[in-house]
């Protein structure tokens, strides 16, 4: 089961505001329908990249129900962990580094941490080479959900 990392070697949290009443479901539900198109590309990019080193890579996400958001299963290539009303831990652990997400919803805000555990030099390296973007996509990502989440309740 995924759970948030004990002692990460890297955290990061971006926070963006949220309509009142919204739940992780809605979130999820958001977030897997308002990837930026620019996002994708790079994706696309680093899967390229990275399946010839032997990495994960994302796998298609087909047709998902909320229903299917529970503790243990899989959207794409991430497992998720401990999912609540406001709060949904999503990972993936592979030969370089350790992945979490941890998404919560406090009060009318969203919060997104990153964790990353190195398990080698090149997990360093690697991160290395994808801090730039992370740091980039993440709030893209956050503030693309919102617009979806904001467009589907109204």
């Amino acid at each position: 089961m995924t759970t948030e990392l004990r002692s990460p070697d890297y955290e990061d949290t971006f926070s963006i505001p949220c309509p009142p009443g919204i739940t992780m479901s809605d979130v999820i539900m958001a977030s897997l329908k308002s990837t930026p198109g620019f996002v994708k590309v790079l994706l696309n990019a680093r899967d390229s990249i990275v399946s010839r080193l032997g990495l994960k890579t994302g796998e298609s996400i087909g047709p998902i129900e909320p229903s299917q958001f529970k503790s243990g299963a899989k959207v794409g290539p991430l497992e998720i962990g401990e999912l609540t009303h406001s709060k949904v831990i999503v990972g993936m652990d592979d030969t370089h580094l350790d992945f979490r997400m941890i998404a919560t919803i406090q009060g009318s805000v969203l919060n997104c941490t990153t964790q990353v555990r190195f398990n080698n030099k090149f997990g360093r390296l690697y991160f290395l080479v994808i801090k730039p973007f992370h740091i980039v996509i993440v709030p893209a990502l956050l503030r693309a959900t919102i617009t979806t989440v904001k467009r589907e309740s109204a």
